[in-house]
C-alpha cells in the first residue's frame, strides 16, 4: 500500500496537463505578462465567486495579510491578535508592519479562535484580529465581526485554506473587512509556484491595496510607498481554469471528509461541523494522545500523514525570546495530538478505506 499525503505531479497526456498548458500558451501569445487581461478576468472573477465587490491579485497568501494590515493603518505601537495555532507566516506578516502579534487560545472541539478565547487578549493597543479558517473550517464570525465592530478593530480573514468555504450562507473571506487567500501549491486551488489575492467590499481598501502592490503607483504617479507584489498573469491564467471547477473540488473533499468522520468518530477526536458552516476541508486533522505512534504506524503501513505545524508560532525561538511565554493550554495540547491525514484529489474511496482501516487496527492493538 502506499498512499502519499500530497500528489501535485502533473502527467503529460492528462486532461489537468492540457488545462495547464491551454492556459499558460494562452498568455504567452498575449505578451501580456504582469498586470495584464488574464489577472483582471481572474480578479472579477474570485470577486464574484466569494460575493465580493472588489479583489487584488498578489504574489502570496503571506503577501494579503501584510498589505491589508498596512491599507488598513497597522503598524508600530499597534497589537494585532491571531490564534496560536497557525503557521509561521501569519505571524510573520504581523510583524513586518512594526505591529506586535499577541497570540490567543482557540476552542479544543473546533481548534478555531472564538470570541471568548480572543476577548482576554484585546487591549486598547489592538487595531486587528485575525481569525484563521484552519483546515478550511470557517470560525464564528458573526460574534467576531459584532465584537470588534463594537471596539473599532479591523477583522482580516485569513482564508488562505478555506476557499469556498460557507458561513451561514456566505463565503469565507467575505465576512471581515478583508479576506486573504493563499494558492501555494498545496492548496485546494494552485497556482504553479506562490500567489495570493484579497477580496473585501471596501472601495477605499480596495483603491489602496491596488496601489501597495505595484510600487505605490497610480497613474503613473507613486502615490504612496508600495511594493512588488503582483500575481502573474501566467498563474492568474492557471488559477482561473481551476476556480471553474472549485465545486467539484470541494464535493470530492467533504465526501471524503464525510468517510472518515463517520468512519473514526468515537476513536479519535474530530473537528464537527458547526450548524450552518460547511468546510472545503484543505486538510483533515484528528485528534489523539498517541499521535507520534499512530504517525508512525501509519508510516509503517505506506500511509504518508503530517503534523501541522511540528511547531506552533508562539513556540518558535524567535517568538519566545521576542515575547516571552504565551499561557496557552489548548493550543499547547494540540501541539501534541494533531495529525492530518491524506486527502488529496488523487485518492480514491478505496485509499480513505484503507487509511480509515489502519487506524482502527492500530487502536485495536493499543
Amino acid at each position: 500500500m502506499k498512499i502519499p499525503f500530497v500528489d501535485l505531479a502533473v502527467s503529460e497526456g492528462t486532461e489537468a496537463y492540457r488545462l495547464y498548458m491551454a492556459a499558460v500558451s494562452s498568455v504567452l501569445e498575449s505578451g501580456s505578462f504582469v498586470l495584464g487581461a488574464a489577472l483582471e478576468r481572474f480578479e472579477q472573477a474570485l470577486a464574484d465567486f466569494a460575493g465580493t465587490a472588489y479583489c487584488v491579485g498578489l504574489n502570496s497568501g503571506t503577501d494579503a495579510l501584510f498589505l491589508s494590515l498596512k491599507a488598513l493603518g497597522v503598524g508600530a505601537g499597534d497589537e494585532v491578535v491571531l490564534p496560536g495555532n497557525v503557521f509561521a507566516g501569519v505571524a510573520g506578516a504581523v510583524m513586518m508592519t512594526g505591529a506586535v502579534p499577541v497570540f490567543c487560545d482557540v476552542s479544543y472541539e473546533t481548534m478555531l479562535v472564538e470570541v471568548d478565547t480572543l476577548e482576554p487578549c484585546v487591549t486598547g493597543r489592538t487595531k486587528a484580529v485575525i481569525p484563521v479558517h484552519l483546515t478550511g473550517a470557517p470560525c464564528d464570525m458573526a460574534p467576531i465581526v459584532d465584537f470588534c465592530r463594537d471596539r473599532n478593530i479591523a477583522v482580516i480573514e485569513d482564508a488562505a485554506q478555506a476557499l469556498g468555504a460557507l458561513y451561514n450562507g456566505k463565503r469565507a473571506g467575505s465576512l471581515g473587512d478583508a479576506g486573504c487567500f493563499s494558492f501555494h501549491p498545496l492548496k485546494n486551488i494552485h497556482a504553479l509556484g506562490d500567489g495570493g489575492a484579497l477580496v473585501t467590499n471596501d472601495k477605499k481598501l480596495y483603491e489602496t491595496l491596488m496601489k501597495l502592490r505595484n510600487h505605490g503607483l497610480e497613474d503613473g504617479l507613486v502615490r504612496m510607498p508600495g511594493y512588488n507584489s503582483r500575481l502573474d498573469d501566467i498563474h492568474a491564467a492557471v488559477l482561473q481554469d481551476q476556480l471553474e471547477s472549485v465545486e467539484t473540488i470541494t464535493q470530492k473533499k467533504r465526501e471524503m471528509a464525510a468517510i472518515y468522520s463517520r468512519s473514526l468518530r468515537g476513536t479519535v477526536g474530530i473537528n464537527e461541523e458547526r450548524p450552518g458552516s460547511e468546510g472545503v476541508y484543505q486538510l483533515y486533522m484528528i485528534k489523539t494522545d498517541t499521535r507520534d505512534r499512530l504517525k508512525d504506524y501509519l508510516a509503517g503501513k505506506g500511509i504518508e500523514t503530517r503534523i501541522h505545524y511540528t511547531c506552533y508560532v508562539p513556540f518558535h525561538p524567535y517568538y519566545r525570546k521576542t515575547f516571552g511565554e504565551f499561557h496557552l493550554p489548548v493550543t499547547e495540547r494540540l501541539a501534541k495530538e494533531v495529525l492530518s491525514l491524506p486527502i488529496g484529489l488523487s485518492m480514491t474511496q478505496t485509499d480513505v478505506d484503507d487509511v480509515v482501516n489502519e487506524i482502527h487496527s492500530f487502536f485495536r492493538r493499543l
